[in-house]
């Protein structure tokens, strides 16, 4: 799946060539299906309401969760447990690259402290969360992403 940031600036290449009337019926398909994932996204783009989503959903599950945890060397967006778990719900700004430390993938250093410290770490993309609930609830997403922790995986990117 494409990040947002890609899928925002093909649609502004293919928009240009629309505009030109240089698409092709191919192209036209193309540009109507990120035309609606970027609108999607940019709709849904207040990482607030990604996170009272996720929230509901946690609590409509009756799964005991803290907000704005700290793990003792920094916060995290949710804490469950229950399951000892850490939410991280990584809006689209998660993914841009860091201008000083280009080295590391986004995230990279928090996800290892966080799993250094023996929590199990579940990693909600806002892109994922827009697209997937199209397709089901908000409180099966949750739930399936849940149930993917079952055995031995300590960490899950959706």
């Amino acid at each position: 799946m494409l990040d947002i940031q890609i899928q925002q600036n093909l649609f502004r290449v293919l928009f240009v060539f629309e505009r030109l009337n240089k698409i092709d019926g191919r192209m036209q398909a193309i540009f109507e299906t990120l035309k609606h994932r970027v609108t999607q996204i940019e709709n849904f783009k207040d990482s607030n309401e990604f996170n009272q989503d996720v929230v509901c959903a946690l609590t409509n599950l009756k799964v005991r969760f803290e907000a704005e945890y700290f793990l003792g060397f920094r916060y995290c967006d949710l804490y469950l447990q229950d399951y000892n778990m850490v939410v991280e719900l990584d809006g689209d700004f998660h993914y841009y690259q860091n201008a000083r430390d280009v080295s590391a993938p986004p995230n990279a250093f928090r996800n290892f402290f966080i799993l250094l410290k023996n929590y199990k770490l579940l990693q909600i993309s806002l892109s994922t969360f827009v697209l997937e609930r199209e397709k089901d609830s908000i409180e099966a997403f949750v739930q399936n992403a849940l149930r993917r922790f079952d055995g031995d995986a300590v960490f899950v990117r959706t």
